[in-house]
């Protein structure tokens, strides 16, 4: 018997891919997700400021000295050191970012200053 069959060929990029180019998620509780090459990138930073381009919808996450009082701590999520996690709840609130679900970043990059560039308009659901 034959039957008609309506494939759709999965072209995502792999788990192991995945693991060699950085990779940012944003939670629907406003935690930052940064894989080990995403946090290498920023230099393995204890804390991280935030920043908004309100014109063009894009987040930045910027080296911080952990004592500044705007300061976002950056801390491993795990001792084989995968993840890194930073609480953004406060910053995502003051810029009126609230995902309905967790969101993965692509093209995670640095600007000619040292902030790591997450794209909300390219920013995919997971």
């Amino acid at each position: 018997m034959y039957m008609n069959n309506d494939w759709i060929e999965f072209h995502e990029t792999g788990y192991e891919e995945k693991r060699r180019n950085p990779r940012v998620l944003l939670t629907k509780e406003r935690v930052f997700r940064l894989n080990r090459k995403a946090i290498e990138l920023l230099g393995r930073p204890k804390a991280v400021a935030f920043r908004f381009d309100v014109g063009r919808g894009r987040i930045g996450i910027r080296v911080e000295e952990p004592g500044v009082p705007h300061a976002f701590p950056a801390r491993l999520q795990d001792k084989r050191g995968y993840t890194t996690i930073i609480h953004g709840a406060q910053f995502c609130s003051r810029f009126g970012i609230k995902p309905e679900s967790t969101i993965e970043f692509d093209g995670v990059r640095l600007d000619d200053d040292g902030t790591m560039i997450l794209d909300l308009a390219t920013a995919r659901r997971r």
